[in-house]
């Protein structure tokens, strides 16, 4: 009887943790587990752990229920009546005492000759009580003490930021030019750090192509410039890809202030290579 309880503990336990893998596996393949994700294995886990001590504690008043009936069976074997033996179910549903021996729960208190029983609480109460303190406990402990997960607002807040973060992300297939002194100023920046070693400073070009004339290998618009910075030159040419050192805005602002060097006049210009760009 034992050993097939914990069976089916072990059962339920091992499938709750096999529902659970596909969250974890996701979280990782997409770069590591966010507070998301996070959140969503601790609730997985406080379940389990919630199941785990019902099942124990059902398990456990079975046991007991065995074993105080094996003591009602010798006690009514020694008083010679007959022992009627309940089902271990009903008793974990109910425990209530027969009507026949509900003398033996009565208390002092007398009112009018209206008397009161001490009757038990139904064991599947007592159960689902101590599973809701240790529910409790773990809640507490993972939210409040240790702040492992964030709470309800602050899970909000952090999808919210996301959802906003997603919408404001700038690939080649939307990308469009920023003209404001800022964008400019804070893509010459850019340019000064991380172009002008091919480039020239004014754009003149060296080891890269000129900047400033009306040919381009790739395509001279937004788009296509964001897409070179982004992903990289023509293979062998020395230019890199710039995706994992600058976001997509950096590179929204470089590529812009890239385009406003067309039609200046660098000290040296190189010569002009690809083909003639003219805007649609």
């Amino acid at each position: 009887m034992k050993s097939k309880a914990l069976k089916y503990m072990s059962i339920m336990c091992v499938a709750l943790v096999l529902g659970m893998l596909p969250e974890t596996a996701f979280a990782q393949a997409a770069g590591g587990t966010d507070q998301m994700s996070i959140l969503k294995i601790v609730l997985g886990l406080t379940t389990i752990v919630s199941i785990a001590v019902l099942l124990v504690t059902l398990f456990t008043l079975k046991v007991v229920k065995s074993v105080m009936d094996n003591e009602a069976k010798k006690k009514a074997e020694a008083e010679g009546v007959p022992h009627v033996k309940q089902d271990w179910w009903w008793n974990i549903a109910n425990d209530a005492v027969p009507i026949e021996e509900e003398k033996n729960i009565l208390l002092d208190h007398n009112y009018d000759g209206i008397q009161e029983l001490d009757n038990h609480l139904p064991p599947w109460w007592k159960g689902l009580f101590a599973a809701t303190v240790v529910f409790a406990v773990v809640y507490v402990g993972i939210f409040h003490v240790f702040k492992v997960a964030p709470l309800s607002g602050e899970a909000y807040d952090i999808e919210v930021a996301q959802a906003a973060l997603k919408a404001a992300s700038v690939d080649e297939t939307n990308v469009t030019l920023l003209t404001d002194d800022k964008a400019i100023d804070h893509g010459s920046e850019i340019f000064a750090k991380k172009c002008v070693a091919c480039h020239a400073a004014d754009g003149g070009g060296g080891i890269g192509p000129n900047l400033t004339d009306e040919y381009w290998i790739h395509g001279g618009d937004i788009k296509d410039v964001f897409k070179v910075v982004k992903d990289g030159g023509r293979p062998g040419k020395g230019m890199i890809s710039w995706k994992k050192q600058l976001s997509p805005k950096d590179i929204q602002s470089v590529a812009s202030y890239i385009l406003t060097l067309q039609g200046t006049t660098p000290a040296k210009a190189k010569a002009p290579e690809g083909d003639l760009y003219s805007a649609k």
